[in-house]
């Protein structure tokens, strides 16, 4: 994402396979070293690996939640984020 970041000028359409909890997340600004509990948080942004396949397609590796997609476009330079009607598209500006 950071090299389509260093690319696009204003907006990207993002269009990922999204698994997990479609809930938001708002980060704090800081975790304590022993923070251990707001990995539990239902909404914190998560990967998932595929080991072998899905749906038939050995090239599907990760799946990201909805606010994991939303942090890694944020982080990357688009800090506007539009969600449409469908679950994984997402509209993203600079």
């Amino acid at each position: 994402m950071e090299k389509i970041s260093s690319v696009c000028k204003e907006t990207m359409y993002l269009v990922s396979v999204v698994r997990g909890s479609k809930g938001p997340f708002v980060p704090a600004d800081d975790y304590p070293g022993d923070e251990l509990e707001i990995f539990n948080h239902p909404h914190y942004p998560r990967f998932y690996f595929v080991e072998k396949s899905f749906n038939a397609d050995e090239s599907n590796w990760w799946f990201a939640t909805k606010s994991c997609l939303k942090a890694m476009t944020r982080v990357v330079g688009f800090p506007t984020i539009e969600e449409i009607d469908h679950p994984e598209y997402l509209i993203c500006r600079k």
